[in-house]
């Protein structure tokens, strides 16, 4: 069944429903004597109807609620015009559309429950798995520069002179190498440290081969500011670990640790002691090794700020940790907080007890073949007792963990919203069906609704914005979705007309394309005036004629940019066939979509022709149509001549326009008026009163505009590569469409 035939059955349905049965199955036959398809339908809808009042007669109109909802209208429509002919009791009715709605609701919570929450769900958890792998690349490469680093500074003449002397020294001293010349340690230190200062180090270290013993240290300097408290001290355990693999020739990364993990004798020093995450690697001389050095960093300053970087608000939380449950960085939310103090001070502890994430973490490392990283999404309270929920990712080859937290309350807020979308679903459809079952569904009254819905299907038109020869624009809003759109209605006294041919030609046109600087077409239909209407995207911005007006000179980049973008639109069209032949800067959309600045949308396909397509096939909308400042001379010669280098040529004089604010025809004109058949010449004029503009530029605009179409650019392709090489030396960035936007209000 066609909307057509509804609609014209419905509209003659309309006269008779007052009138009595003889006359108006007489007045439909009178009215169908030519369509008997239209007679047995118009028949059906009134007996149906007749059927209806009998069934409900003692329903007065005053007791006949109104259905509201655009959906559930169309919905009762159908069903009545199929199922109103059947003769149902009451009672056996409302059973049918109780089971109905019931079935319904049912299905809807399990497609709800089983598939479309948990995938919400699972959209969030992805994120948290993503964010760390993101970060776990993050440390790896920072990781891998500093160890380059230590490597270099190993290496260094200065570095091994030291290592060398300090070995020396200690050969010769032996136990009493730390009391003999206090002097001579005091100046290596100094001589080490200003490496230290130079490379911008926390502090440096060289370590004997032979024992872990630390022989010079620019770290925790005594009070004289001579010697380090560290220079004589024996590795702790912590320490120690790592050493074995540097004497084996490892460069290797510690994170931050305890000061008693990392010398034995100094536990009551921590008050002094700033957190430092190191690096260390062998010292070697001809092969052979002599020491080993270790480079220290601030760990609040170099490896908390690789996970603060990441995050900036105060619902989330990423921290690194260890076995221990010790937070080895400062974190976001302590900070925001203001309740951080210093690093290795916090535990993963609440109330007493390790959080719910600690004791995941535990469990899986206690695996045979942990998984070394998980989730949990229930909700528990992190070490500051906000209800969380949170991932982690275990490093087996640090020994040390990442943990990605965020608030329990955002990372269900889509869940919450969707949960209290469902509900209300849930709501209209046992309250729009207990309307349904208890309404007399009289078909007049559907009528007068469904034909004011069906003006412009499910758009309400806002304000006029627009008006041209064949239509109006106007701003609309989808009554649902509320999302604004642009419809363009076909002006009444034009139906029948070839305008109504190019206006759906237009829509069928553009819709076919689908490049994102080409307008984007969502619907079309025709309203209860038999209007033809199309549905459109809202372009929030200026047109490129307003934007040259405005501004009055265009940057040589932003100019090249606007016709790249306009070029790949007008590229997918060649490609499937089709020429646009109306290229002007009044059809050029510049656009903030979402905050992308500068979005470039080419519109007004009307004029629109197919490559492909015979001159017996043409319709009268083949006839010269266009702007002529930018329509390509042999048109007016042969209006069916399709060939893509017109549109090539309204690139260029699009381009000559905006650079010089000159028409070519204009340009033309004056060479006429001298006498000249010719705008070869042009090229030596001074047309351009800018000196900016690159001679290529030129021209490529006055080949793309020649007489001559073989001299033109062969395609789009052959254009867009001119451009892209001018581009290069004058790039436009989205920095640089921000910046111009903000400086022109206008534009919004």
């Amino acid at each position: 069944m066609s909307d057509d035939l509804h609609f014209k059955a419905t509209e003659l349905f309309s006269h008779v429903m007052e009138l009595p049965k003889e006359e108006a199955i007489q007045y439909i036959e009178n009215q169908t004597k030519e369509d008997t398809e239209l007679r047995e339908y118009t028949l059906k809808l009134y007996l149906s109807f007749v059927q209806e009042q009998e069934n409900f007669g003692d329903v007065t109109q005053e007791e006949i609620p109104v259905v509201t909802s655009p959906l559930l209208q169309k919905e009762i429509t159908e069903k009545t015009i199929q199922k109103a002919k059947k003769r149902f009791p009451i009672k056996d009715k409302k059973m049918w559309l109780i089971a109905s709605v019931i079935t319904f609701l049912i299905v809807l919570g399990y497609v709800y429950g089983s598939v479309i929450r948990n995938k919400l769900i699972a959209n969030e958890t992805r994120e948290h798995l993503a964010f760390l792998d993101a970060q776990e690349s993050i440390l790896n490469h920072w990781i891998k520069s500093e160890k380059l680093k230590v490597q270099d500074l190993s290496t260094a003449p200065t570095v091994i002179a030291i290592a060398q002397e300090l070995q020396t020294l200690y050969e010769k001293n032996g136990d009493n190498y730390f009391t003999s010349d206090d002097r001579k340690l005091a100046e290596i230190t100094q001589r080490l440290k200003k490496i230290s200062q130079r490379e911008q180090l926390l502090g440096m270290s060289i370590i004997q081969a032979k024992s872990p013993i630390t022989l010079i240290s620019t770290g925790l300097l005594d009070e004289d500011g001579d010697i380090s408290i560290l220079t004589g001290e024996m590795l702790a355990e912590g320490a120690y670990r790592n050493y074995l693999k540097v004497i084996k020739g490892e460069t290797v990364f510690v994170p931050p640790m305890e000061l008693s993990d990392q010398v034995f004798s100094l536990e009551n020093e921590l008050d002094q002691y700033t957190a430092e995450c190191h690096f260390a690697t062998p010292i070697l001389v001809n092969n052979q090794l002599i020491a080993v050095l270790t480079m220290s960093l601030s760990a609040d300053k170099t490896f908390s700020e690789l996970f603060q970087n990441a995050l900036h608000e105060q619902s989330t939380n990423v921290y690194a940790f260890n076995r221990s449950g010790i937070v080895l960085s400062s974190t976001w939310k302590d900070q925001s907080k203001g309740t951080f103090n210093d690093a290795l001070t916090i535990r993963l502890k609440y109330n007493n007890r390790a959080t719910a994430l600690l004791d995941k973490v535990e469990e899986d490392l206690e695996e045979n073949t942990p998984q070394n990283q998980g989730q949990i999404l229930e909700g528990y309270p992190d070490y500051l007792g906000d209800e969380v929920v949170g991932a982690w990712k275990w490093f087996s080859d640090l020994n040390i963990g990442l943990i990605y937290e965020r608030n329990k309350g955002e990372f269900y807020q889509s869940v919450y919203l969707f949960d209290v979308t469902f509900l209300l679903s849930v709501v209209l459809i046992i309250v729009f069906g207990v309307i349904i079952i208890r309404s007399d569904m009289q078909l007049n009254l559907l009528n007068k609704k469904i034909s004011k819905l069906q003006q412009l299907g499910q758009y309400q038109l806002v304000e006029k914005i627009g008006e041209g020869g064949f239509g109006e624009v106007y701003k609309g809003e989808h009554q649902l979705l509320k999302q604004p759109v642009a419809v363009k209605l076909l002006k009444k006294e034009l139906n029948g007309t070839d305008a109504l041919d190019r206006f759906k030609k237009e829509v069928m046109v553009t819709a076919a394309l689908n490049h994102p600087n080409t307008i984007k077409v969502y619907d079309y239909g025709h309203n209860n005036k038999q209007q033809f209407y199309y549905v459109m995207e809202f372009l929030d911005g200026i047109s490129l004629e307003n934007l040259l007006y405005n501004n009055k000179e265009i940057s040589v980049g932003r100019g090249v940019y606007i016709l790249l973008q306009v070029s790949y639109s007008l590229r997918e069209a060649h490609q499937k066939g089709l020429l646009h032949r109306d290229i002007k800067p009044a059809n050029i959309m510049v656009c903030n979509q979402g905050g992308a600045c500068d979005t470039i949308k080419l519109l007004d396909f009307g004029l629109v022709k197919d490559q492909n397509t015979t001159m017996s096939q043409q319709t009268k909308i083949n006839r010269i149509g266009g702007t002529p400042m930018f329509m390509a001379p042999e048109r007016l010669h042969d209006p069916y001549n399709a060939d893509v280098r017109q549109d090539i040529y309204a690139l260029g004089a699009v381009g000559l326009y905006m650079f010089s604010g000159k028409y070519i025809v204009e340009l033309i004109s004056q060479k006429m008026l001298q006498g000249e058949d010719s705008i070869q010449s042009l090229l030596q004029d001074d047309i351009f009163e800018r000196n900016d503009i690159p001679t290529e530029l030129i021209h490529l605009f006055f080949r793309s505009v020649s007489f001559n179409v073989s001299e033109r650019p062969t395609d789009v392709d052959s254009f867009i590569d001119a451009l892209k090489s001018t581009a290069e030396r004058y790039p436009w960035t989205a920095d640089d469409a921000y910046k111009e936007w903000k400086k022109y209000d206008a534009y919004g």
